[in-house]
């Protein structure tokens, strides 16, 4: 059996991870193109041009995203009083990182492709498992949570 998380800041550990991988991709994929697709339509096709450095604030969106979460959640369980409720904010602060975490891995995943070719296959495959999986890995730290501050 699994013991109970003594703070709500651990539930965050998985976006946390998410936003440390972004950038640890980031850096294994130099040296970077002079020129590459920055945005997309939603069917995937690049619509925009310019330098891939560009592209490089997903991590830092990623990072308030995990710290503006870490804060809803201190102030969600400091409302405990010694009763554990669910953080119902925690799903829609989790998911959205996931999804943006799998643009950037899929970005930089495909950089040489897209500097090529301006497409690559994929991209919504990597925003759903992305999303998932940090979603999911949150929501079970966020179920073995012990409740906040006691009465």
């Amino acid at each position: 059996m699994m013991r109970a998380l003594k703070s709500s800041w651990w539930v965050h550990l998985p976006g946390i991870v998410a936003v440390m991988a972004m950038i640890a991709l980031m850096g294994a994929r130099r040296p970077w193109p002079a020129r590459a697709p920055v945005h997309f339509d939603v069917h995937w096709n690049a619509d925009r041009w310019g330098p891939p450095w560009e592209c490089a604030m997903f991590p830092g969106l990623g990072a308030m995203i995990v710290v503006s979460g870490m804060t809803v959640s201190a102030m969600w369980a400091n409302q405990e009083k010694g009763k554990k409720r669910f953080n119902l904010t925690l799903p829609l602060l989790v998911a959205p990182l996931g999804a943006v975490t799998g643009v950037h891995l899929w970005y930089w995943w495909n950089l040489a492709e897209l500097a090529g070719t301006g497409h690559a296959g994929g991209a919504w495959g990597w925003v759903w498992i992305c999303a998932a999986i940090v979603l999911a890995a949150s929501v079970i730290l966020e179920i073995f949570r012990k409740p906040g501050r006691q009465a």
